[in-house]
């Protein structure tokens, strides 16, 4: 592949990382400045997942059909247009606006570069879409620094929107001279999606689980943490890092694991895995088993997704695009449901239940990893 693809590639996540994560550590800022009350405030935190949404429901189709590299240039133009917009914005309306207008853009980044690396990877895909979402990762570490540098230092929120803006940017420059063509049909024949076939339902389902899984440990931890050590040397926040950390090295390990035993295989131990850390976690509810969890939860989490996404997009090489948005509204719907869902339990039940709800979900994550090799045999 060529090395330019590549970074185009690695830099694009590296974007929706970063993107993804300054949103929280500048909330506070931001309704200092523009006054937000915490309605609208919740609102602008959810504004990039339904612009993601209006992306990835057709976004496959015309990544498909006009191809990955302009659908990219074009997320890409959505995406620094609704980030410099946030720069810029004065008011709560623009502000909500200009963030699903990013969302727009972020989506495609999401479909198309997740669809790129499937079609430009011959072999080991598996390890390629992990070491893909090691970027992704890497941004999601570094949009809370970002922030927290701005606001801190140079007294801006604003700042970090303007500097966010720039990285897609980067990767249209890249992009715009490359001639990416549209990969070879495996028997010449242009498909569809077989919507009838059980396993991409189960493989979608799964998905949902995953990233309702990640999505609401890094958002919750930190609340939970300051419940039950509110004295502690580790400040809450720092418990998201680590296990942002430890997910995003796993990711360097977790696919060439993937190739060596197989999709399936990896599916089934990792969610075995998590089912074992979040059960331990329940039985022994003390700080350092707390600290150890969120370690090795990472770590077994690394690579559930991109291998998941890397299983479906193989079985299905000539709907890439398609598949992979498929793919991706069943991973919006988790990020978007599952952590408010479980916000409203803790309400009645106490945030100090969290490991056993996450426990909950891995045992339905185990339950679906294990259906999707089932019906993955009747493809």
């Amino acid at each position: 592949m060529d090395k330019r693809l590549q970074w185009s590639q690695y830099i694009g996540f590296i974007t929706i990382g970063l993107v993804s994560s300054i949103i929280g550590p500048m909330l506070s800022a931001i309704q200092s400045d523009i006054n937000l009350n915490y309605s609208q405030a919740g609102l602008v935190l959810s504004g990039q997942f339904l612009g993601m949404l209006l992306t990835v429901i057709i976004g496959g189709y015309l990544a498909d059909k006009y191809g990955k590299k302009l659908f990219l240039i074009v997320g890409g133009a959505f995406l620094s247009i609704g980030l410099f917009g946030s720069m810029l914005s004065h008011n709560y309306v623009n502000l909500l606006i200009c963030t699903i207008v990013s969302g727009i853009g972020f989506g495609a980044y999401e479909v198309g570069i997740n669809a790129l690396c499937a079609d430009s990877t011959d072999s080991n895909k598996g390890n390629a879409m992990n070491f893909l979402h090691f970027f992704f990762g890497l941004g999601a570490i570094l949009g809370p620094v970002l922030a927290t540098l701005c606001i801190n230092l140079l007294k801006s929120w604003r700042l970090v929107y303007g500097i966010s803006a720039l990285f897609p940017i980067l990767v249209t420059v890249i992009l715009w001279p490359l001639v990416i063509n549209k990969p070879l049909l495996t028997d010449g024949v242009k498909h569809s999606i077989p919507y009838k076939n059980k396993f991409i339902w189960i493989s979608g389902i799964f998905c949902f689980l995953y990233v309702g899984i990640e999505v609401s440990t890094s958002g919750w931890l930190p609340t939970y943490w300051k419940h039950i050590s509110p004295n502690s040397l580790i400040p809450a926040s720092l418990t998201a890092t680590i296990f942002w950390s430890t997910l995003t090295v796993g990711r360097l390990f977790s696919g060439k694991l993937a190739d060596k035993f197989g999709f399936s295989k990896f599916l089934i131990f990792t969610s075995l895995g998590v089912i074992v850390i979040t059960l331990s976690w329940v039985l022994i509810p003390f700080k350092l088993v707390t600290l150890f969890a969120i370690l090795l939860l990472g770590g077994f989490l690394a690579g559930i997704f991109p291998t998941m996404m890397a299983s479906v997009t193989s079985q299905y090489p000539n709907v890439s695009g398609e598949i992979s948005a498929f793919i991706s509204i069943f991973a919006s719907l988790g990020g978007f449901l599952v952590p408010s869902a479980i916000g409203r339990s803790i309400d009645f039940i106490g945030i100090v239940k969290i490991p056993l709800i996450l426990c909950g979900l891995a045992v339905l994550l185990f339950i679906s990893a294990n259906l999707t090799k089932k019906f993955e045999k009747s493809i």
